[in-house]
């Protein structure tokens, strides 16, 4: 009876949403993209809480700006968000903890990897056969030969 009278308090404990995992000075050395995820999701009665959201709020901005500084730019190749968008940073980070629960396969690989992932599944870019667009009509008469009209 005392074993069922347990099971019945943790089942109702972890469908409240009361057992997040406290974040851990581990999850700051962002070794896995589950460490991501433990910064990302952090609950705000965690005594880490503003630390990890704003490092969580940093790498996210950081990935992008490592991009762009490096010529190695990931939007609008690897994903693309919708320039009329509107959603918020904070927006952003709640579906990436949502992908990650619906995605516990990827909680191994580096946060670089998880996050593009992520990015990628959420916003992809459309397929090179959708974006190209009819030549022009200068275009066009570039590529036939000289002489032809």
């Amino acid at each position: 009876m005392r074993l069922k009278a347990k099971a019945v308090l943790l089942t109702a404990v972890l469908a409240s949403g009361a057992a997040t995992a406290a974040v851990t000075e581990q999850n700051f050395l962002l070794k896995t993209t589950g460490d991501l995820v433990a910064l990302c999701g952090v609950s705000k009665d965690d005594s880490n809480a503003i630390a990890a959201i704003h490092f969580c709020h940093g790498y996210v901005l950081g990935l992008d700006h490592y991009g762009a500084a490096t010529g190695r730019v990931f939007r609008n190749k690897l994903y693309c968000i919708p320039e009329d968008t509107k959603t918020t940073r904070n927006q952003a980070i709640e579906m990436f903890v949502k992908w990650a629960a619906d995605n516990p396969q990827y909680m191994s690989e580096p946060p670089f990897d998880g996050l593009i992932r992520w990015s990628m599944n959420t916003w992809p870019c459309p397929k090179a056969a959708e974006t190209q667009t009819q030549p022009s009509k200068a275009a066009k008469t570039q590529t036939q030969p000289s002489g032809v009209k």
